[in-house]
Parts: structure tokens; sequence; C-alpha cells
């Protein structure tokens, strides 16, 4: 927070009406009220007709037993955006696919 009242044009673009929008997405779920946040909205990936959320598709990945670490990212495309995951195994290898 101190980082961005240093930046007044910043600053004043996350404060709309007495809240702060700090970019994050999610939802309130029905039965208890609980909040859930999925990702941050510069993290969203567009596809066809869809958002893909990179923090719902490394949680995905974190349930194969193999893997210890991933990211998920968008990279441009002459159409929707691809979306690149990377990660290590448990061994520490490295490796990527799309």
């Amino acid at each position: 927070m101190h980082r961005l009242l240093e930046q007044r044009d910043e600053t004043l673009r996350a404060f709309r009406h007495g809240l702060i929008r700090t970019g994050e997405v999610g939802y309130q779920g029905v039965r208890k009220g609980n909040l859930y946040i999925l990702d941050r909205v510069k993290d969203m990936i567009v596809k066809v007709g869809e958002k893909v959320y990179s923090g719902e598709v490394e949680a995905v990945l974190y349930e194969h037993p193999a893997i210890r670490e991933d990211a998920v990212v968008g990279i441009p495309d002459a159409g929707p955006e691809l979306v690149m995951a990377g990660g290590r195994d448990e061994t520490g290898d490295r490796d990527q696919c799309g």
C-alpha cells in the first residue's frame, strides 16, 4: 500500500466511491458466504469466448503428485492468447507445455 500511495495517479485510479479496487477476482459462496479469491485481473488469459485465470490452471497442475512448482501465463498470439505452463517436478527438472 505504501508504494501505491507514492504514485498519485495509480492511487486515484485504485479508489472509487470510498473503496479500494485491488484487482483481485473472486466470488462469494452461496451457502456460508465465504469469499473466494481466484486470481488477479492482470493475470487473466483471454481465450475464444472464455476467460482463463492462471491461478485456476496452476491449482489443477498442483494436484499432480510429481509437480512441485508451476507457473501459467498467457502468450500473445495472432488470435486468442495461448496458455503456457512451466514448472519443476520432484527431481527439480524443468519442463514446459503449451
